[in-house]
């Protein structure tokens, strides 16, 4: 054969080639199936297992369609990655990611069989069921994402064999149970992610192992018990969370050796002891959160090593004294700022006008003197509750800022303000109670309930609020009217909305008459459920009643069974004496971040006395004057017969 004949047949073989590959990749004809299956061979082979194994993988998520085999050469866009050996043709699974993809369905087990898997991210899906325990069996694996799901279920103790493993996110679940001990044999864990389950049991001494760690979320789950003293030996730390737990014990002081942190967050919990000043000379922190020590007896150091980076500073409830520190206004990036529940006294330091914060709270402490109008250039701010002298403006020009009870010494209060005991003495001229009940439909419009009764509107947006006939007031740390119309019927029409805040939600009643109440509470924690990250809705709160504690560590889904689902919690024997009444909603693990603090549909209160016809006060004027006049009669009428006149007039 010529070399001219020889060029023309390799020609035409290289274009048959290029045809078969074609109609390979478009799936048509069945007469090129042995074509195809040849052409994947030469490609790369995926072993049987392995295949078998990301096909029934894929198979549980019904969005995907997948049907078959699984091929290494199918899976451009798949979100799959293979890595294939050019000496030996066989392939294998090194990557999976499918990633926010709205994925329903479980978790096949047949994951732990992809032995050559190096990342794992089903992250922001609505995945159910529990996690596999077959994990455990990926050696190779160094990142699993399985954030922002719906998995229940405790956490595999398998998890602890992933020898290699430097990142594990869980965050966002409906996980529960504890935190395995064997995830303390992870030696390369950076990145430990359990943040927004219902984890409970203890943090466990064997966490201190991990000495690679630089960033542990654990906050808004049940864990109980103190901060290990092994986790003193985590000085690698940057990220490091615990809030909104229900840990206790004494403050772990040695936080402030952790030089590389960045974020601290442990408000929420029940610490008592000190809290280290030195924690002012973490040069790196970006964020600060510690809230509600019992004894801490802190005061601000006079010099701090916190730099323009902090962007957040909360410290509420830490029984902090003194005053608030000028260098607070040379953290020039702070946006957030929150010293409430305090004792501070003094004046707001001139220097935070410097500052351009979206919210700030002095509220509940002692503060004095004017109240700067340079203050109301901010966003959202609180002062409430203190004994400030003097404002600069009139309250309704600044309606983003909570002045209820600001400005109220022992005698007299600044003019426009309003304060709880003055607005009783004004309802209730010389202390003369009006009303014997009160029903508000907390965050709607005025609503004819199925129950008789006519629950007055609270749909007014400002942090403080007097309602129109004055026998009611709110004040709240920031304001959140949540509707809801789709999921509840209109026979409920009072838990279409709610209001809720970020901290710290009051309710008064006043001019009530003297005697007991019965206090109902309605909820209903409104969610869109269709949104794939609602399970990060966390809420828990405290609520308060004349001062005491009648719930803690309220979780109105738990309770109700779901979220969307009408709750009622009913008080007996509730005393009024004063003609005030006081429903107090708190959350102590209230996060700038969630946003997930108290939340109420409505108050109704009904008395428990049998209701008669008060009588008004001319009325009992003249009741006195003349059970006085007989008083006086009868004892003149006693002293005659005694003959004690008679024996006056012989001497």
């Amino acid at each position: 054969m010529s070399s001219e004949a020889s060029a023309r047949v390799v020609s035409r073989l290289i274009i048959l080639l290029c045809l078969i590959f074609t109609l390979c990749q478009l799936g048509l004809g069945s007469e090129f199936k042995s074509g195809c299956i040849a052409q994947k061979f030469l490609d790369g082979r995926l072993p049987d297992e392995e295949a078998s194994a990301i096909s029934k993988v894929m198979s549980g998520f019904p969005q995907l369609h997948f049907r078959g085999v699984f091929s290494c050469n199918e899976s451009t866009n798949t979100g799959i990655s293979c890595n294939c050996n050019n000496t030996t043709n066989i392939c294998h699974i090194t990557e999976v990611d499918l990633s926010a993809r709205g994925l329903t369905g479980v978790i096949s087990e047949e994951v732990g069989k992809l032995t050559h898997l190096e990342r794992l991210n089903l992250e922001g899906n609505q995945l159910t069921g529990s996690i596999p325990a077959s994990l455990g069996n990926l050696s190779s694996l160094y990142i699993l994402t399985l954030s922002s799901n719906q998995l229940s279920g405790p956490i595999p103790d398998s998890l602890g064999n992933l020898t290699f493993t430097t990142y594990i996110n869980l965050n966002d679940n409906f996980l529960n149970g504890s935190i395995p001990a064997s995830l303390g044999a992870l030696k390369y864990l950076s990145y430990l992610g359990l943040s927004n389950n219902g984890i409970s049991g203890s943090l466990l001494p064997t966490l201190g192992n991990l000495t690679r760690l630089q960033y542990f979320w654990v906050e808004f789950n049940r864990i109980t018990g103190t901060v290990p003293k092994s986790f003193a030996s985590l000085t690698n730390m940057t990220e490091f969370s615990v809030a909104g737990n229900q840990l206790s014990g004494p403050f772990p002081d040695f936080i402030a050796n952790w030089t590389l942190i960045t974020q601290l967050s442990l408000s929420g919990n029940n610490f008592h002891g000190k809290i280290p000043v030195e924690i002012f000379n973490l040069s790196s922190l970006q964020k600060l959160e510690i809230s509600d020590v019992e004894g801490s007896q802190f005061q601000f150091p006079p010099s701090t090593k916190l730099t323009y980076g902090l962007n957040t500073l909360r410290l509420r409830n830490c029984l902090i004294s003194g005053q608030i520190p000028a260098y607070i206004g040379d953290l020039s990036n702070l946006q957030k700022l929150d010293l409430s529940f305090n004792r501070l006294t003094g004046r707001i330091p001139d220097s935070l006008k410097k500052l351009s914060l979206s919210y700030m709270s002095f509220s509940n402490n002692m503060l004095t003197g004017e109240v700067p109008d340079w203050i109301f250039n901010q966003n959202e701010m609180d002062l409430s509750y203190n004994n400030f002298s003097k404002l600069t403006f009139k309250p309704s020009s600044k309606p983003l800022v909570n002045l209820f009870a600001c400005c109220c010494n022992s005698s007299t209060c600044v003019p426009n303000t309003i304060d709880p005991t003055r607005i009783m003495e004004k309802q209730c001229p010389r202390g003369k109670p009006n009303y014997h009940s009160l029903f508000i439909n907390c965050g709607g419009g005025e609503v004819n309930n199925m129950d008789g009764n006519v629950y007055e509107k609270d749909n007014d947006t400002s942090p403080f609020y007097l309602s129109p006939k004055g026998n009611w007031a709110r004040s709240s740390d920031g304001n959140t009217i949540y509707s809801m119309r789709s999921e509840l019927s209109s026979e409920v029409v009072l838990y279409n909305e709610a209001r809720s805040s970020l901290v710290s939600l009051k309710y008064y009643g006043f001019c009530l008459r003297k005697g007991k109440y019965s206090v109902t509470l309605h909820f209903a924690d409104i969610i869109d459920t269709q949104d794939k990250n609602y399970s990060t809705n966390k809420r828990i709160f405290d609520v308060y009643i004349q001062g005491e504690r009648k719930l803690k560590d309220f979780n109105i889904i738990d309770m109700a069974g779901g979220p969307n689902k009408v709750l009622t919690k009913s008080f007996t024997v509730v005393y009024v004496n004063h003609s005030t009444l006081e429903i107090h909603f708190y959350s102590t693990g209230g996060s700038f971040f969630y946003r997930n603090g108290p939340l109420i549909s409505a108050i109704s209160v009904t008395p428990e006395y049998k209701l008669g016809k008060q009588l008004s006060p001319l009325h009992v004027a003249l009741i006195t004057v003349a059970s006085t006049i007989v008083f006086m009669l009868l004892l003149l009428l006693f002293v005659w017969m005694m003959g004690w006149l008679r024996n006056a007039d012989h001497l």
